[in-house]
């Protein structure tokens, strides 16, 4: 299948869909039109509830080592190098 087949299915998907508006590919009103004509599936959905298990809780040693930019406090990259 060749590009413009695959650019021409997905350009109303979620991924694609501000980058066909901004490239003029698509309207504002096409996008409308789009997505009232889909279909509700809200009854066909399952709510999941999870517990949360202790094995998986975040580890407050581990996340103080880095701080808001998710850079390492300790000098270094997390990947064994450092920076100059």
């Amino acid at each position: 299948m060749g590009l413009d087949k695959e650019m021409e299915i997905l350009k109303f998907d979620n991924r694609m869909r501000e980058w066909n508006l901004r490239k003029g590919r698509i309207s504002k009103e096409e996008v409308d039109s789009y997505l009232s004509g889909l279909e509700d599936c809200q009854n066909n959905m399952i709510k999941l509830e999870l517990e949360e298990d202790s094995a998986f809780q975040s580890d407050d040693s581990v996340n103080s080592n880095f701080n808001s930019e998710g850079l390492s406090n300790s000098g270094h990259n997390g990947m064994g190098s450092s920076f100059s």
